[in-house]
């Protein structure tokens, strides 16, 4: 007997919000199948008033597949490494103010995210989402073959270069000169097929991705610009106005997000655990 688990599409495109989860844990393997089967259908879940601790927060985002230990950006919460404090407020401008899809020059990218909201502003501090599984159904078929099997390349340099070129050996950018290679650049296809799904979508995005490969550079920065106008413009998007404890899990193969930075300088807390891969299931 399935668990009674109700996944309430947000729209026609991308999103839902769940309904009926018990926050205990372990949770179990059939609730955990279900949350997997939701994500991978909907590509960003929404639990609201969920207010986990970390502990939970984990366990969650173990439903999909292993996590990452740690950050290399972001301190952690204190006892739980996994779990990123990620917070911007007076002193801490917001960052995130750009589409763009996690840790993207990583090998491999991270899978998805899990979001708590801890510290949420009076006003403003809403976070997107845009669905690249439907971007690349918008395609015009002419650039859609003309960027299948073309390759680009994300890399930490170009995500973070304010930091390397502002004349000053600041914490992200001694971070940044200590980073592994296989984080700090990487070449994945435009056109990629879900590591899971094997549902084609676009893999370039604003903040990581510095240029196609075999494009002249002119040719690449009209293409990805084409690519990052058809974000702006889509109507397939999600938009979520946080409230404290609400919660979100999201794919970030199938997604880009971006974070509002209206409520600058307003304090801003959400605590973040990365899913670095996605264990199999059958569909």
């Amino acid at each position: 007997m399935r668990s009674s688990l109700h996944f309430e599409p947000i729209n026609a495109g991308i999103g839902a919000v769940v309904h009926g989860l018990a926050w205990s844990i372990p949770f179990s393997q059939e609730v955990s199948d279900q949350i997997l089967e939701g994500l991978l259908a909907h590509q960003v879940l929404v639990f609201p008033d969920a207010n986990l601790s970390p502990e939970i927060q984990i366990a969650l985002a173990e439903c999909i597949g292993p996590v990452w230990t740690r950050h290399p950006f972001f301190p952690s919460v204190k006892g739980a490494r996994p779990v990123a404090v990620i917070e911007d407020g007076p002193t801490s401008p917001p960052e995130n103010a750009v589409w763009h899809s996690d840790m993207s020059p990583s090998n491999p990218p991270p899978f998805g995210s899990v979001l708590s909201a801890c510290t949420i502003p009076q006003a403003g501090g809403d976070t997107l989402w845009c669905s690249m599984r439907a971007l690349y159904d918008q395609l015009p078929p002419a650039l859609r073959s003309t960027l299948r099997g073309r390759v680009a390349v994300h890399s930490l340099d170009h995500g973070y270069r304010d930091n390397l070129d502002n004349g000053k050996l600041d914490t992200r950018a001694e971070v940044l000169r200590n980073t592994a290679s296989k984080q700090r650049l990487s070449r994945h296809p435009v056109i990629m097929s879900h590591p899971v799904t094997g549902q084609a979508l676009v893999y370039v995005n604003r903040t990581f991705t510095s240029h196609i490969e075999g494009f002249l550079p002119e040719d690449s920065t009209s293409t990805l610009e084409h690519i990052y106008s058809m974000i702006e413009n889509s109507a397939l998007k999600m938009r979520v106005c946080w409230r404290p404890g609400m919660v979100v899990m999201y794919d970030n193969f199938a997604t880009q997000h971006y974070a509002m930075a209206d409520h600058f300088p307003a304090r801003r807390q959400m605590n973040r655990v990365t899913i670095g891969s996605c264990r199999r299931i059958s569909l």
